[in-house]
């Protein structure tokens, strides 16, 4: 397959631009082409201009400025396919093969800098999808707002009733009364042996973990109180009980395991052995506990009624009640009344 490009070179003589003869440049296989900057020291992109047909684009604009090299067509002569094809910009007939990957780079960084009419529109083309935009009259756009806003509102309260509340309702071994998830599937590991019981008025919201390691225990569960709001993206891994009081309110993201996985001595940790017995503690939340988004605890850590669990926290000891403990590893920063 024969590709014909036209390249037109300009030259400045005694300040008068003058156009030279035109170049007819043949290529076998442009498939196999690779070029790289060695083969085109010196050349300049913007005294090379390409008239291109069948609309191939900047690739071959990139070719004809940097010069052409490469195989001849697979399954011709032998001596055809040995010998490489010279280039008026390579006249070295340098090897240029070349990894497609620094060609694209390459592409992309001429681009990115060049002053040459293309590339600068090509600039302000890619800009202007950030700076696009239509006038929105509010007698035209309000009612496609209000029908878009009921119908997704349908959409997800279908989804939520008829969906996601039946499959999580489905892992508990108990649940209360009101019982409400949001509308996304919670993502739950190894219930079977394990056991979640919820309580009255409870709401697990977005879409949280829950993993249960019957490795550490028969039965692992996780009790959840009355009245208690659980954030999207919280995380819980049981591997014996996890506790939550009544009236709780959990943040998004937080982190609770009574389980660390893995064992803290190097050697069985790098025979893939499991944590030990004694490391395994469970967790125990009070009544009225407000835990901040991503605050992790640890396991053995019991937090006392009403305390309050700042932002970020890292609870790796007991949190007495009425208090507010804050940081790394968490302290405590106040008190609160009874």
């Amino acid at each position: 397959m024969v590709w014909e490009v036209c390249a037109r070179t300009w030259s400045r003589t005694d300040g008068r631009e003058t156009r030279s003869t035109v170049r007819r440049i043949r290529a076998l296989n442009p498939g196999g082409m690779r070029c790289t900057r060695d083969a085109i020291a010196g050349a300049d992109l913007r005294r090379v201009r390409a008239l291109l047909k069948d609309d191939i684009g900047l690739h071959l604009l990139q070719y004809i400025a940097e010069g052409f090299g490469g195989s001849a067509a697979a399954g011709g002569a032998g001596e055809r396919a040995e010998k490489r094809i010279p280039s008026p910009l390579n006249p070295k007939n340098e090897d240029c093969s070349q990894d497609n990957g620094r060609f694209m780079s390459s592409w992309h960084r001429r681009l990115a800098l060049s002053d040459h009419w293309f590339a600068r529109l090509a600039r302000s083309a890619y800009r202007l999808q950030y700076t696009f935009s239509i006038p929105a009259p509010r007698l035209v756009v309000k009612p496609f707002v209000f029908l878009y806003v009921t119908l997704r509102g349908i959409y997800f309260f279908l989804k939520r009733v008829l969906i996601c509340e039946p499959f999580f309702k489905a892992h508990c071994a108990e649940y209360g009364r009101n019982v409400h998830t949001g509308s996304h599937l919670h993502w739950i590991v190894g219930v079977g042996p394990g056991k979640m019981v919820v309580g009255d008025n409870v709401t697990v919201d977005g879409t949280c973990n829950f993993l249960f390691a019957i490795r550490y225990s028969d039965t692992p569960t996780l009790r959840i109180g009355s009245n208690t709001c659980v954030g999207h993206d919280c995380a819980f891994v049981v591997g014996r009980e996890v506790t939550i009081g009544r009236h709780c309110r959990i943040a998004a993201n937080v982190q609770m395991f009574d389980t660390p996985g893995h064992p803290l001595d190097p050697a069985a940790r790098f025979k893939g052995l499991p944590a030990r017995d004694e490391d395994v503690r469970p967790i125990i939340i009070g009544d009225n506990v407000w835990i901040g988004s991503s605050v992790i605890i640890f396991p053995g850590v019991t937090i006392g009624d009403n305390s309050v669990i700042s932002i970020g926290s890292v609870v790796v000891a007991s949190v007495p009640a009425n208090v507010i403990v804050a940081g790394n590893p968490a302290r405590q920063i106040g008190k609160l009344s009874s």
